[in-house]
């Protein structure tokens, strides 16, 4: 069922304010909010997770800071594989909340066959009203997918969401990728049957859907019919009306090899946007595929199907100069 922000606000509120009496002098304190993070955000997740290190995470410095993070993974992944980002986010100041989202690393290992994109948005949505509690305004990252539900959220609250850090957003599926998720679906195959095996994360047994990938698609038709600006227009003319209509800054990065999400609509998007922005791009020579963008080498497991980005000390030079200057006051 879709939640609405307003509620999930108002609950947060009353939450807050019914905190038991021994604990009123901290009413409105951190550990206010760190209580508020494990009701709205941890509670929910314990109960499901195949292994505690995929669960969500906070960083906090014992104070509400002047911006907080809400720090969100893409498809297949968790907190984990974005520690690193986490850390060096806190490292500069920020207090950063990581939620896990639904049907992601569940012991039921095809939770992700269910799911359906309105989850991911409630989800965040819950992110978002723990990210305001932990900071008086709130800036969004994340990776994939993210990239959706981050629009979605800074078009609809742009009164405390200020700014966008995002790392290979799923702008636009490729061609191929659209072609793999829609027959999957169809056909109801999934990828762990194809490969005949399940392709571990290093540690833990990773599910490959087809049907989630195919609400990624759903949740990109989903913003166009939300906020195109004209009925019939074209959709690379929806997408340009929605680019054009985000007002806050916004860094990106990409690489040239991404075989699952289209790297040109993603510099089509840096293009068309009217705020301020930053865009970092890993040269295709590099060979720096998808979900490595994000990853520096500590955020790889043993026996990892995939590799860390070679130039993720850059990439984070180049966020650090985004962040200082629109950001200075933390």
């Amino acid at each position: 069922m879709k939640k609405s922000f307003l509620s999930l606000m108002l609950a947060a509120q009353l939450m807050l304010l019914f905190i038991p009496a021994a604990q009123a002098v901290d009413r409105f304190s951190i550990a206010s909010c760190r209580q508020l993070f494990d009701e709205i955000i941890l509670d929910k997740s314990i109960d499901n997770v195949s292994n505690p290190r995929h669960l969500p995470t906070v960083l906090d410095h014992g104070r509400v800071t002047e911006y907080s993070v809400l720090l969100t993974h893409g498809l297949l992944e968790s907190p984990v594989r974005m520690k690193t980002l986490a850390a060096h986010f806190h490292s500069l100041g920020f207090n950063v909340i990581s939620i896990l989202l639904p049907g992601h690393w569940e012991k039921d290992l095809y939770a992700l066959d269910k799911v359906k994109y309105q989850a991911w948005i409630d989800k965040h949505n819950e992110g978002l009203v723990v990210a305001q509690a932990f900071g008086k305004k709130v800036i969004l990252s994340g990776a994939s997918l993210v990239g959706e539900l981050s629009y979605i959220s800074a078009l609809d609250h742009p009164e405390f969401i200020k700014g966008l850090m995002l790392f290979a957003p799923a702008l636009k599926l490729k061609t191929s990728t659209l072609e793999k998720v829609i027959a999957g679906s169809i056909l109801n195959l999934n990828g762990n049957k194809i490969e005949h095996k399940l392709p571990p994360d290093g540690i833990d047994i990773a599910e490959v859907s087809p049907k989630a990938g195919f609400q990624i698609e759903e949740l990109i038709l989903n913003r166009l019919r939300q906020y195109r600006a004209t009925f019939f227009a074209l959709p690379q003319t929806q997408r340009e009306s929605v680019y054009q209509r985000i007002s806050i800054p916004v860094f990106i990065a990409t690489t040239e090899s991404d075989g699952t999400v289209s790297h040109p609509e993603i510099v089509h998007f840096h293009n068309s946007l009217v705020a301020p922005k930053s865009l970092f791009v890993v040269p295709k020579a590099l060979g720096v595929e998808h979900n490595s963008l994000w990853k520096a080498p500590d955020d790889i497991p043993p026996n990892a199907t995939y590799t860390f980005n070679p130039m993720f000390s850059q990439m984070v030079d180049e966020l650090d100069k985004f962040i200082n200057y629109h950001f200075p006051k933390r």
